[in-house]
């Protein structure tokens, strides 16, 4: 019994570097069955620009969005931010909020991903085809991606940005750009808070201590829904509203029983700069809230 460690970790040894030439192989067939002519990084990273972009260039603690699919060499969908293809391939999840995903830079977890998006500019699309070893597994599994395999990455970034309150500031202009509302029920509070009134209320403005039943719907800027209690029952809330973002406290203060308006959140009165659950770190929120009269 004294080798028998010794002879299964070289039994170990030999099927990972049986996996790792096998990765290599499918990997060379991939690169020759496609005519791809783009030269491998030395960090092993294949970059195919797709399209080239016009806009920033991400740097090493720029905040980045983007789309993005990861395939197998087989052709097989791992994960995607794209519903109709999560959808198609089976892999959907209810838990996961598709579209644009947001992520810093230097807290990417694949490193061969993040060589790839220091190349790109906003605007602009790229394969990255990514080995095991600098894809962030390895000899690990996970899902359908057995040990050492290769992952192929489509993004399509779309902002890259080093300054966040500047960079919300143009978004909450653009944002309201496509508004059609009458610019007097406009409201921009000394924090930052947008409250647009759509149907005013009648009685007296909320206060500490008031029990309150609110119908809300949370959203981004770019319409992506991530909570909503229409069509169950109404949010009870006995103010102050502890346990809230600030904007929630400060919005509801200026409403009265029967309005309803929109507000945007900006990040600093929301999840700030780390997000929480669905809502990525640096985030503008808009919530549609509606007071219920008594």
């Amino acid at each position: 019994m004294l080798f028998l460690p010794v002879l299964l970790h070289s039994c170990k040894k030999d099927d990972d570097q049986e996996l790792r030439d096998q990765e290599i192989r499918m990997l060379e067939q991939y690169i020759e069955d496609n005519n791809i002519t783009e030269e491998q990084l030395e960090s092993g990273l294949y970059y195919i620009e797709i399209e080239e972009g016009t806009g920033t260039m991400p740097g090493l603690n720029h905040v980045v969005d983007f789309n993005y699919t990861t395939e197998l060499i087989d052709g097989t969908i791992l994960w995607t931010s794209d519903k109709d293809l999560a959808e198609e391939h089976s892999i959907y999840s209810e838990d996961v909020l598709y579209g644009p995903i947001r992520l810093v830079m230097d807290e990417l977890g694949v490193p061969g991903v993040y060589e790839g998006l220091l190349k790109m500019k906003e605007g602009g699309e790229s394969t990255m085809i990514v080995p095991s070893n600098i894809n962030g597994y390895g000899s690990a599994s996970i899902g359908a991606s057995g040990p050492y395999s290769t992952h192929i990455y489509t993004i399509e970034l779309i902002n890259a940005f080093d300054d966040p309150e500047a960079f919300q500031e143009i978004q909450i202009a653009n944002y309201l750009d496509t508004l059609d509302y009458d610019t007097l029920s406009l409201q921009i509070t000394e924090s930052g808070l947008h409250y647009i009134e759509d149907v005013p209320g009648v009685g007296d403005l909320i206060k500490d201590a008031d029990d309150i039943e609110v119908w809300y719907t949370g959203s981004f800027l770019d319409g992506r829904v991530f909570d909503s209690n229409i069509g169950g029952t109404t949010l009870d809330i006995t103010m102050p509203a502890d346990g809230f973002i600030e904007g929630w406290d400060e919005a509801l203060r200026l409403m009265q029983p029967g309005t309803q308006a929109r507000i945007i959140v900006p990040y600093q009165l929301g999840y700030g700069e780390n997000g929480y659950g669905k809502i990525p770190r640096y985030k503008t929120l808009v919530f549609d809230l509606e007071l219920v009269k008594d």
